[in-house]
């Protein structure tokens, strides 16, 4: 009695999972579109932010210290040894 309930409760629990629990296989199409997406969004801001440094750099004012004064000026001990 046990073993035939047993037998149909594993049976049971067999049928339903087996139902709706299936991977859906990738296709190379969508594979495409994912890498392809994923590719785009990481080289944009690369591109965008590289234009953008140099548009910057090109902007900037080129200062005739010699190269030992950058860390001076850049920690503000230059600007007050300079007064």
């Amino acid at each position: 009695m046990a073993d035939a309930v047993v037998n149909e409760t594993v049976q049971e629990l067999n049928e339903t999972t087996g139902n709706g629990t299936g991977k859906i296989p990738a296709t190379p199409e969508g594979m495409a579109v994912a890498y392809g997406s994923l590719m785009v969004m990481a080289l944009l801001p690369i591109f965008f932010g590289a234009f953008r440094s140099v548009k910057y750099h090109k902007e900037q004012k080129v200062s005739s210290a010699p190269i030992w004064h950058l860390p001076l000026q850049s920690s503000g001990i230059w600007s007050y040894f300079s007064i």
